[in-house]
C-alpha cells in the first residue's frame, strides 16, 4: 500500500512533457571555378525556443555545416 502511495506521489510531481517552437533551416550552395572544381557548402540549423514561468526564456540551437570539394 505504502508502495503505491509513493509511486503515485512521484507520478504526479513530474511534469509534463513540454513542447516548444521548432524551426529547420537548410542552405546548399554551388560554386563551379575555373579549374574544374566545384565547391559545395551544406548547412542544417536547428533552433528552438520556449517561454518560461516568470517571462523567462529558453533557446537552443544546432548547426551542421558539410563541405564537399570535387574535380570534373
Amino acid at each position: 500500500m505504502k508502495k503505491t502511495l509513493i509511486a503515485l506521489a512521484i507520478a504526479a510531481a513530474m511534469p509534463v512533457a513540454a513542447q516548444a517552437d521548432v524551426t529547420i533551416f537548410r542552405r546548399l550552395t554551388s560554386k563551379y571555378k575555373n579549374t574544374g572544381a566545384i565547391d559545395t557548402y551544406t548547412r542544417l540549423s536547428i533552433a528552438s525556443s520556449e517561454v518560461l514561468a516568470n517571462g523567462m526564456t529558453a533557446t537552443a540551437s544546432f548547426a551542421i555545416l558539410l563541405t564537399l570539394k570535387s574535380r570534373v
